[in-house]
């Protein structure tokens, strides 16, 4: 081979490799997709297939703004497209206390098609308090940042509330007040008029002397601003020692029945109790038949005790021909126990009541145990000397079956003498059950005859059993009722008395006023 071959085989050499290497020397000057080391990179992250670097401009609407406490604020923030295409979330950072931010909507996409759009950001302000916040646009690694100033003022006077005060009237000379404001605050008081001084929830303001009294406080916000309409109150200061209530009576009988069911015709005790219960009287009086059918200690413990039972310890009985049922009224007795009187007696006894001498009698006269209700009976001879022994300007007497009635019992004779005997001393009131329904009569004399200053007797069957109807008319009956449970209600005052026939729903049915006889 000369030297002319071997320098065109050479070349032939080297052409063949420049042609095979030049393209891969030519990609490798290509830009990488992320620019991990290339020099004067852009932004990372871009649009379509990754060789386009992403890139916009985050525009507030203000830089500034000034925000009442309690109130809001709204900002527009505008996304534009410079380069790229994609997703820009907005977010807030360093937001100060008491300011919430939030943003609608919160991300969005910009690209050529959709080269911005524009969010709403509100800003809540609460108890807060003025700062700048950083509101961040960030989208494929792309992040812009711009800055807002907010600006928190408060012009609104606090609201002053008091919460617990004297009652008016009241005999507390050094009284306290509690009160608050709607929002921090420190507080100023005045009593009657005198100059606003520092004061504290729970503070005591006296001594105050008897008579009207006036209570000021204004609270004055962490801005400054005072409630210039001060919470006030107006009371009174009595400090006189009061006098106790005069007396009120429940009375009633026919009561209880040995069940829980009931219509609105029949045994209603359950209802005409809760009426007791709402009137609260100091003390319940009952007229016999309290328990049917015979008075049985577990009908006792069954039906009258979760009714009328309630108030166990304000009744004074009286007992009933269905007490009777039993012998010698032994669920009677069982039940009620010391209630029911002297032990030495057959379940009659007296007792005051404010100025009232009230006296409860047994009426089955011809019941064994009883000894009968003539002249020379004990019941009648004991009644004798109480009503002798007691000179009250006022007097009750009451028992199971009336003397006269126009129900379908009628007028009871067996009890004339002891009618008599009320007569004799200026009995005032005399009360009965026995016949399901009420009457009111007017005052009798000792023949059952008118007579202002005579004995007014009222029938009170209507505890809840059932009702009678009249069965005759009677002169002297000045009211009566057959078709509502309820109960006798008195207020025995010092030389008077008042009445009411309240039905089971609290309705009056019968109410009047009338003096003592000694008066």
């Amino acid at each position: 081979m000369n030297k002319t071959q071997h320098t065109i085989i050479i070349s032939s050499l080297l052409i063949a490799f420049l042609t095979i290497t030049i393209p891969l020397i030519s990609d490798s000057f290509a830009k990488p997709d992320k620019c991990p080391t290339w020099p004067n990179c852009e932004s990372q992250g871009g649009g379509g297939g990754g060789n386009t670097s992403f890139d916009f401009d985050l525009d507030l609407s203000s830089n500034l703004v000034s925000v009442e406490q309690g109130n809001s604020e709204n900002i527009d923030i505008t996304i534009t497209l410079i380069s790229g295409s994609g997703n820009v979330n907005l977010s807030a950072a360093n937001v100060p206390s008491g300011v919430s931010v939030s943003f609608n909507p919160s991300s969005g996409k910009i690209s050529s098609n959709n080269p911005s759009y524009t969010s709403v950001m509100t800003i809540d302000v609460s108890s807060g308090s003025s700062g700048t916040l950083d509101i961040q646009a960030s989208g494929k690694g792309t992040t812009k940042t711009s800055y807002l100033e907010i600006n928190v003022s408060d012009t609104t006077d606090p609201q002053t509330i008091i919460n617990s005060k004297p009652s008016d009237p009241s005999n507390d000379v050094n009284p306290s007040f509690t009160f608050s404001a709607n929002e921090p605050a420190t507080f100023e008081c005045s009593v009657d008029g005198s100059s606003f001084t520092a004061c504290n929830s729970g503070d005591s303001f006296g001594p105050l002397s008897d008579g009207f009294h006036t209570f000021e406080v204004t609270a004055t916000d962490n801005a400054g601003n005072i409630d210039l309409s001060p919470a006030s109150y107006t009371w009174t200061i009595d400090t006189t020692p009061t006098t106790p209530d005069d007396p009120v009576i429940v009375a009633v009988g026919d009561i209880a029945c040995n069940t829980n069911s009931y219509t609105s015709g029949t045994c209603r005790h359950a209802q005409t109790s809760d009426r007791m219960m709402a009137i609260n009287p100091d003390a319940i009086l009952t007229l016999g038949d309290n328990q049917y059918e015979n008075g049985e200690l577990s009908n006792y413990n069954n039906y009258y005790d979760p009714s009328w039972g309630r108030a166990f310890d304000k009744t004074y009985p009286s007992p009933g021909n269905h007490e009777y049922g039993t012998s010698y009224a032994g669920g009677y007795s069982d039940y009620f126990g010391t209630r029911t009187g002297d032990p030495n007696n057959e379940y009659y006894y007296s007792f005051d009541i404010g100025a009232w001498h009230i006296v409860s009698l047994n009426s089955n006269c011809s019941e064994e145990g009883v000894g009968g209700c003539a002249t020379n009976s004990p019941q009648a001879q004991w009644l004798d000397d109480d009503l002798s022994t007691h000179n009250n300007a006022c007097t009750l007497v009451y028992w199971h079956h009336p003397r006269y009635s126009a129900g379908s019992h009628g007028d009871n004779s067996k009890m004339d003498y002891f009618w008599q005997l009320l007569d004799a001393h200026n009995v005032d009131v005399a009360l009965a059950g026995h016949d399901h329904n009420y009457q009111r009569f007017a005052p009798m004399d000792l023949t059952g005859s008118y007579d202002p200053i005579g004995i007014r007797e009222f029938v009170v069957g209507t505890g809840g059993k059932s009702h009678y109807s009249l069965n005759s008319t009677d002169t002297n009956l000045e009211w009566y009722d057959t078709s509502t449970f309820g109960v006798l209600k008195m207020t025995l005052h010092d030389t008077s008395y008042d009445w009411e026939f309240v039905g089971e729903s609290g309705n009056t049915i019968d109410s009047g006023y009338w003096n003592c006889n000694a008066n």
